[in-house]
């Protein structure tokens, strides 16, 4: 069964393949492009494998199935000064799992994992920002007590990128 857990500050280079994995898979669900996170730094990918072992703001949690093997999900928890948080709140963010594991409750454990960092930080509440057609990510984030908060982006390029806001109190327990 695969496992849950923080990153390591020494495994940046499978940092940067999930990530890149999960831009492949889902290229309109990250905000940012396949190719401009190729394009990262070594040196980059190391800070962010760092920061998100060692820091609350910036946590990353990843899934792997055996030791040495490529991850086979991330999550993260993103600082309220990400600029497009109107709400002031920490974000659970870079959420993805690889398609083998979808349906497994592993992405809930990944975002319970999230949400403790959260409460573990003094958070009262979480957010995160889902595409409208992904009724299945939405029902992940339902299960795991996120709300629709009202606030909904349309990127006017691309009408069928519409996400909304959700938000969940982080004493919430599956």
């Amino acid at each position: 069964m695969p496992t849950v857990r923080r990153i390591s500050a020494s495994e940046s280079h499978a940092l940067k393949a999930v990530r890149l994995r999960a831009l492949s898979d889902s290229p309109g669900a990250f905000g940012m492009t396949f190719e401009s996170e190729a394009a990262v730094t070594d040196t980059e990918w190391q800070s962010r494998a760092e920061t998100g072992a060692n820091a609350s703001s910036n946590a990353i949690w990843v899934v792997e199935d055996q030791v040495g093997e490529p991850f086979l999900g991330m999550a993260r928890l993103a600082p309220p000064d990400y600029p497009d948080n109107s709400h002031h709140l920490f974000e659970l963010a870079s959420m993805w799992i690889d398609a083998s594991l979808r349906g497994s409750g592993i992405a809930d454990l990944l975002v319970q994992a999230v949400i403790t960092e959260a409460r573990g930080i003094g958070q009262p509440s979480i957010g995160l920002w889902v595409h409208k057609s992904n009724v299945r990510a939405q029902r992940l984030y339902e299960r795991n007590g996120f709300v629709p908060s009202g606030k909904a982006y349309v990127d006017a390029a691309n009408p069928c990128s519409a996400e909304q806001y959700m938000i969940a109190p982080t004493e919430v327990v599956a």
